[in-house]
């Protein structure tokens, strides 16, 4: 026996529920959205970063290979030339390399979108000359008409 008479709160519980239940799963998946977003993003970045390491870790050896060549050359204007070929794109995105006659020489690649540098160092003791490429097939090779001694150089293939 009921008190008052029924009550007429019943119909709207369900509704309220319903409207709060769609509106607290929403926000999770808008959540759940935005972190999958950064974590696509990160692992994009990562990959890139990492072939870009694979990448001017093999020039760097090119360019050491090429050093050791005109070293124990037993010509004044010995001729050496190493080509690589790679992809002109790492996980889909272009790329650029520098080589920066720093202490010691480095190699330099990056990307613009994302953001992404990668520094390889270089030992080397024939003297090499700045230059910079698009991506993709490198040759590397020694001019000896530049400098007293002449230098090692990085060019398209």
């Amino acid at each position: 026996m009921t008190v008052g008479g029924p009550s007429t709160d019943r119909g709207a519980s369900t509704v309220l529920s319903y409207v709060l239940t769609v509106a607290v799963t929403s926000i999770l998946v808008g959540l759940l959205i935005i972190a999958g977003s950064s974590f696509v993003d990160n692992q994009q970045r990562l990959a890139v970063e990492q072939e870009l390491t694979v990448i001017g870790n093999q020039i760097a050896g090119d360019l050491e290979q090429a050093d050791r060549l005109v070293r124990a050359s037993r010509s004044d204007a010995p001729t050496v030339m190493i080509n690589e070929s790679f992809q002109g794109h790492v996980s889909g995105i272009p790329y650029s390399i520098t080589l920066e006659s720093t202490d010691p020489p480095q190699i330099v690649l990056q990307t613009a979108n994302p953001d992404v540098s990668v520094a390889i160092n270089a030992t080397v003791r024939t003297d090499i000359s700045e230059s910079a490429i698009a991506g993709g097939p490198v040759s590397v090779y020694f001019d000896p008409s530049l400098g007293s001694n002449g230098r090692l150089v990085i060019t398209d293939a």
